[in-house]
């Protein structure tokens, strides 16, 4: 979510510190509607947080408009959007949470940097036919596509602000005698009312007029006043201005009075690619025939597959060895810092492989234990957790959606092998992200929203098994073949429960504390937990014997993240980037390894040789000597 419009002086009153599980950071933008904060969840996530002004919330209706943008935006297709995250419609003030977008908005883009050109120009063109074209399929219309609702991301444009859209047959949320949208951005028919309800046609249109803007610095109907902008939309002609050729034939059949002779987007995005295929046919015959040219890169081009044997993936190297069975020495000696090119958010380690979350670009990036990228996943959606299976053979995200999805990667071919959705969206907004689990025999997914843990066969991801534990399930980890699920309740009573095949039910549950961020499970029954401590005062980790007595407290070790490695438990503070090594046992320091400022997330290689830690746009890597 961005917004790119000025911040009003004494708009509305000082925001709060927090809203829901989010602490405010920098204010990103102000609109009639209300504010948009970058903000931070209790495990570190970055997200952004728009945050209703109290005078709209008392709106007759506002609450009712408002809930059906969220649910218009949770519909978008994750690839093409902010996707969203959490949300409180009945909140005072409401609020809605999505992931956060890094980049400008076409309007600060142009203003800023003058019209696009070339590579670019046709980069933003292709990338908004997707997404309309993706849009359209699922029933939605957004109207009111314009440059301050399109984020130019390092993975392409992004579409934001569902603030009017609507659904086939949904006219509850057109004013008597007004216009919903912007005047140079508009429809004809979303003006003169010649089409009872504008349909795919008028975002149709408003791409055009977003496409001359970008190529040329103003929209096609130009003026002072917003009658002046109307009067030219019903009477006049568009002004293409310097719009280049093919692009400028495209904006002109989308600027076609008529609806009914507008292309779909699906049409105009396949002109589009056939035009990019004889470019690229043409650029071939000219290399076969000694001719010089310029190689044009799709910008959404396949994943790179990996090398079949990168150069630093030997048993020699930390991290690329077998996984260890007894205590090794912690890593504590600085390694490389990776810059990945993209915000860096869970992250999780297999032999040889390091898989890092791209929550921007709906993808996963691999490296190998030296941090050579070694290709993307594209996963199509905000990927909230991730897990290897045993023998690395699989990657399994887990993606913030509705209902909650989770997908299986072939980590050779970084392809999508299959999906599975779990629960149906119904039920509690999102607060606590999906977590999943992978062992050799089943793939285990905690869904906050439906309280349930479901475990997924490893291969096609078809049900093997749900159960419904006692409270709201919050942070998982495997012990041996069963499953240890950490779960909160809002007022109180959180339980640990263990579950294992038939996946049906609890085998066993005990007392847990409140305020679970992560959880990791120790041999023999044990659990060490990271608690925010919000509820009793006692932040940091807790030693729990399997009957859920408390063996050991470190209310000193501030921690939101936690992995673990034979013998040892290693503790993120999210804050400062800091690591703690602790003995599983006593949860006595054994290590500290300083931060180098905030960062997401850590984990440990098998072998225990290698700590990743995610920061920013940068991947830190720790190496033993």
């Amino acid at each position: 979510m961005t917004m790119a419009d000025p911040v009003p002086p004494g708009a509305d009153a000082p925001a709060p510190a927090t809203v829901g599980p989010y602490r405010l950071g920098r204010l990103l933008g102000s609109g009639a509607s209300g504010r948009v904060h970058a903000a931070v969840d209790g495990r570190g996530r970055e997200v952004a947080v728009k945050i209703v002004r109290r005078e709209r919330a008392t709106e007759p209706g506002f609450r009712t408009r408002f809930r059906r943008e969220i649910g218009a935006a949770r519909r978008m297709p994750a690839r093409y959007t902010a996707p969203v995250v959490d949300a409180d419609p009945d909140g005072d003030p409401p609020w809605v949470a999505t992931a956060l977008l890094r980049g400008p908005t076409l309007d600060r883009r142009i203003r800023d940097g003058g019209p696009l050109r070339g590579r670019e120009l046709t980069r933003l063109a292709t990338g908004l036919l997707r997404a309309l074209a993706a849009m359209h399929r699922t029933g939605l219309v957004h109207r009111d596509l314009k440059p301050a609702n399109v984020v130019l991301t390092p993975r392409g444009p992004m579409v934001v602000d569902f603030g009017i859209a609507h659904t086939p047959g949904d006219t509850r949320m057109t004013r008597t005698g007004g216009t919903l949208g912007t005047p140079a951005y508009l429809a004809p028919e979303q003006v003169d009312g010649t089409v009872p309800e504008p349909g795919p046609a008028a975002d149709v249109h408003a791409f055009g007029a977003v496409l001359v803007f970008a190529a040329t610095g103003a929209p096609p109907y130009p003026g002072d006043t917003v009658p002046a902008v109307l009067y030219r939309l019903l009477h006049g002609t568009p002004d293409l201005g310097a719009t280049p050729e093919p692009l400028r034939a495209v904006a002109a059949a989308c600027l076609r009075r008529d609806p009914a002779e507008r292309p779909s987007a699906a049409a105009l995005l396949a002109r589009v690619r056939r035009r990019g295929r004889a470019v690229a046919v043409a650029v071939a015959a000219a290399v076969a025939v000694g001719v010089p040219a310029v190689v044009l890169l799709r910008p959404d081009g396949p994943a790179t597959a990996p090398d079949p044997v990168p150069a630093a993936e030997r048993a020699d190297v930390p991290g690329a060895g077998p996984a260890a069975t007894a205590p090794v020495p912690p890593p504590t000696t600085a390694g490389p810092v990776v810059d990945l090119g993209h915000r860096a958010d869970r992250v999780v380690a297999a032999a040889g492989r390091i898989h890092v979350a791209d929550p921007d670009g709906r993808a996963v990036t691999v490296l190998d234990p030296a941090g050579a990228v070694l290709g993307r996943a594209d996963v199509g959606g905000f990927p909230a957790a991730l897990a290897v299976a045993p023998d690395g053979r699989r990657l399994y995200v887990a993606l913030s959606s509705t209902p909650t999805r989770v997908v299986a990667v072939d980590t050779q071919s970084l392809t999508v092998t299959a999906s599975a959705e779990i629960g149906t969206g119904a039920g509690a907004e999102i607060v606590w992200s999906p977590d999943v689990v992978a062992g050799p025999d089943a793939v285990v997914v905690t869904d906050p929203r439906s309280s349930t843990v479901t475990a997924l066969d490893p291969a096609t991801l078809r049900p093997l098994g749900t159960a419904e534990p006692a409270s709201r399930p919050v942070a998982a980890d495997a012990a041996g073949d069963a499953i240890v699920v950490a779960g909160s309740d809002p007022g109180g009573g959180s339980r640990i429960e263990t579950v294992r095949p038939p996946w049906t039910a609890a085998a066993t549950v005990v007392p847990g504390p409140d305020d679970v961020l992560d959880l990791v499970a120790l041999p023999g029954g044990a659990v060490v937990p990271a608690v925010a401590g919000t509820a009793d005062g006692v932040p940091g980790l807790r030693l729990l014997g399997p009957d859920g007595t408390v063996r050991a407290t470190r209310a000193d070790v501030p921690a939101s993240r936690l992995a673990a490695a034979p013998g040892l438990v290693y503790a993120l503070d999210a804050s400062t980037g800091t690591v703690t090594v602790l003995d599983a046992g006593t949860l006595a320091t054994v290590a500290e390894i300083p931060g180098a400022g905030a960062a997401a997330d850590l984990a440990v290689a098998p072998d225990g040789r290698a700590l990743y830690l995610t920061a920013g746009r940068t991947l830190r890597i720790v190496t033993a000597q």
